[in-house]
This record gives structure tokens, C-alpha cells and sequence, in this order.
């Protein structure tokens, strides 16, 4: 019980600060609506179903490119890799082998990347 109140207290902490920023006038409520404002505002849409539709149909055109694209393929590859441990084994390999053409880019922000990345795996 101790480790959740731990785990999410950042959480909530940040739910407080939004809430109480904008009520005290330390943000403009403008520009940073209370916290409750917000999610009963979602609620409102959610129950006029202008949320799903909307959402859905903005959605829908991007259903294809999303799949494909390097980021989502990249971030869900990492969390299978952390999840599991036989697959962290299994594809490692491959993702060093594609993570090695960053180290000889012309970019230096890719070899500034690179850099870190070892030392990160150094570090662990």
C-alpha cells in the first residue's frame, strides 16, 4: 500500500497543483483551466458521444501511416523488450544493429545521441 501512495503521489501532486494554480490566479484560467473544469468538460462529451465520434473519426485516416510508423513500432518493441525478458534477449541484437547507423551519421545529433546511449548502457 506504502509503495503505490509512493509511486503516485507525483501524480497526484501534479493534479493538485493543476487544479489550484489556476483558482488561485497564479496561471490564467484561460490558459490553464482548473483541473476539474477539464474532466467534467470530457465527461459532458463523453456522454454526448461527441467524443467518440469526433475522436473516431480523426482518428480513422491515421489508423494506417500510425501502424507504420517507426515511433510506434519503436515504442512498442522497447516495452515488449522491458517487459520480457526473452524478448529483450531475442531482439537486442537486431535493435543494436539498427541503432549502430545513428554512430555513423553526419548529424552530430544523432552521434550525440548515440554517445548517450552508451553511456547509459555503461551506467545500467
Amino acid at each position: 500500500m506504502r509503495s503505490a501512495l509512493i509511486r503516485y503521489l507525483p501524480l497526484v501532486l501534479l493534479a493538485l497543483a493543476w487544479e489550484i494554480a489556476p483558482r488561485l490566479g497564479l496561471v490564467s484560467p484561460l490558459v490553464l483551466p482548473p483541473l476539474s473544469a477539464v474532466l467534467g468538460a470530457w465527461v459532458e462529451l463523453i456522454r454526448d458521444g461527441e467524443l467518440i465520434s469526433n475522436g473516431a473519426s480523426s482518428l480513422y485516416p491515421r489508423r494506417r501511416g500510425a501502424c507504420r510508423s517507426p515511433i510506434v513500432t519503436g515504442a512498442t518493441l522497447g516495452v515488449f523488450m522491458a517487459w520480457w525478458r526473452p524478448v529483450n534477449v531475442l531482439l537486442s541484437p537486431l535493435v543494436e544493429l539498427f541503432l549502430s547507423d545513428a554512430e555513423i551519421s553526419a548529424d552530430p545529433g544523432d552521434r550525440a545521441v548515440a554517445r548517450l546511449r552508451r553511456q547509459l548502457q555503461d551506467f545500467c
